[in-house]
Order: structure tokens, then sequence, then C-alpha cells
């Protein structure tokens, strides 16, 4: 696998279905899939329970919280310095979570800003008109009132901001993907890698998933990299 360098195109090693949990431009869908594919990567690779299930839950807290920038309009202001994954964004995987999910919830509730009413510019504009053609500007007004009223469409100036959603309606539609199901699938893998980030047994770890014996990693990597496709929608193309 390898990562792309064209910065017009997705990595060649990630494949992702129309329900990839991801919202975005180009570019940073091409940075999104560049990191999936280190800890895809990473993941196939390494040998050690407890790694497969750090790498497994970095990918996750890292989509879930890219996701919530990206809804907020903040994701194209992320960069190291700033780190608003880090810095501005709950510490925690749940909190995370929640926030997201209340995101989604409290936007639904709303409608949609309207995308198409009158423009009268700035007060300083409407004052100037009124100082120097005030009767134009009466008739501008009463005529723009009479656009909205016919169109159903607020007055300029009248818009309360707090009405209106703030998140695209493309965005809630990737949001609601995180049902109750896909819930209870990413708090399982948040409680054991909790679990590994103070335990070193790769057996004690794999029990908390489920498994036992011998191929232990091989069928904690299994699982991972079908929690991916199942919750993330990418995985690599050689399990497809």
């Amino acid at each position: 696998m390898a990562k792309t360098e064209d910065k017009n195109s997705l990595p060649d090693d990630v494949e992702s279905s129309e329900n990839t949990l991801f919202y975005g431009n180009i570019s940073e869908a091409i940075n999104y899939y560049n990191t999936a594919y280190e800890y895809l990567d990473a993941i196939q690779s390494y040998q050690s329970v407890r790694l497969i299930v750090l790498e497994t839950w970095l990918l996750l807290d890292f989509t879930v919280r890219q996701l919530i920038l990206a809804g907020l309009g903040l994701s194209k202001y992320e960069n190291d310095e700033l780190n608003l994954k880090s810095n501005l964004l709950p510490r925690n995987f749940r909190g995370c979570l929640n926030l997201l999910t209340k995101l989604r919830d409290y936007n639904k509730q709303l409608p949609h800003k309207p995308e198409e009413y009158p423009f009268l510019g700035s007060l300083d504009y409407v004052s100037y008109l009124f100082e120097n053609d005030e009767e134009a500007t009466k008739k501008v007004v009463k005529l723009t009132d009479e656009y909205c009223k016919i169109n159903s469409i607020p007055k300029p100036g009248t818009i309360n901001e707090n009405d209106y959603r703030f998140v695209k309606k493309d965005w809630i539609d990737v949001a609601e993907q995180i049902d109750d199901n896909w819930q209870k699938k990413a708090k399982r893998i948040n409680t054991v890698r909790n679990y590994a980030a103070h335990s070193y047994s790769d057996k004690k770890i794999a029990s908390k998933l489920g498994y036992h014996g011998d191929s232990i990693i091989t069928q904690t990597r299994k699982h991972c990299l079908n929690m991916f496709d199942d919750l993330l929608g990418i995985k690599p193309k050689e399990n497809a």
C-alpha cells in the first residue's frame, strides 16, 4: 500500500463506499484517505493485538473529530499548529461522539436558512440612499417588502441566525449513519481501547473482544478491518 502524492486524486489502495463517514472537499478527502491508509497499513502489519486495537481506535476517533469540524465549517482551518481536533473538541471519544450527535439532532429540527432573499446592503449604504434620494429609497424598500411577501421569504435584516440550521443538509445525511447500532459498536472498541491503554497482555485485550486461542491476532485484525468497513465505509482494496 502507498499514499498518493497526487493532490487531485484519492489513494489507490483505500476503497470507500457511498456510506463513508466523511464530509468535505476533495483536498480534505485526500488528506483523510491518506490518514486512513496509514492506520489501515499499520493494522495489517502489526503482530500485536494491543497495537491493532489502539490504531483502530485512533482512526475512529480521528474520523469523528474530523466530521465535527467539517459540520461546523472549521475543518478548512485545521493545521498542525492549531490542532483544532485536540485543542477545541472534548478530550475523550464519548464526549466527541455525544457532541456530534447533539449537533446533528439539534440542526435536524430547524428549517433551512433561505438561500435567496433581497439584498439592500449595509445600514450605512441604506442611510446613504435615504440621504441622497429618499423617495427612490422608499420605493425600493416597498418593492422589496412586496417581493418578500409574494415569495414567502424573510425581509432583509429580519433573519435570526438562531432560527435556522447552521450545518449543511449533506453533512446531516452523513452524520445520520451514526445510529444506535453504530454507537454500540464504536463504544465497545472505545472500552477495549481504554483497557489496552493500560495493559500489555494481548490475551487479555483480545478476550475483551471475545477472542481466545492461538489466532487472537488474526481474529482481532479481521474484527477491526470489518469494523472500518461497517462503521467508516473504508477498507483496503486487497480486502474488498
